[in-house]
């Protein structure tokens, strides 16, 4: 699985737990601006990055 933030950008992650506060809570924040990630900051799962893909079909279009 491919994650990126959509605030900074960043790559880099922590995993967060509730559960010392009485919540059973798992979940991740960003390591760089703290935002909590979700479901749209995960990325497809894809063999190449879409801009890679996109510039090889440039030069071979029969893939």
């Amino acid at each position: 699985m491919k994650i990126r933030c959509r605030e900074c950008g960043s790559k880099k992650f922590t995993f967060t737990s509730l559960e010392g506060k009485g919540i059973h809570d798992h979940g991740a924040k960003c390591a760089r601006c703290g935002k909590a990630l979700n479901a749209q900051d995960l990325l497809p799962q894809t063999d190449r990055h879409p801009l890679i893909e996109s510039l090889c079909q440039q030069w071979d279009p029969e893939r």
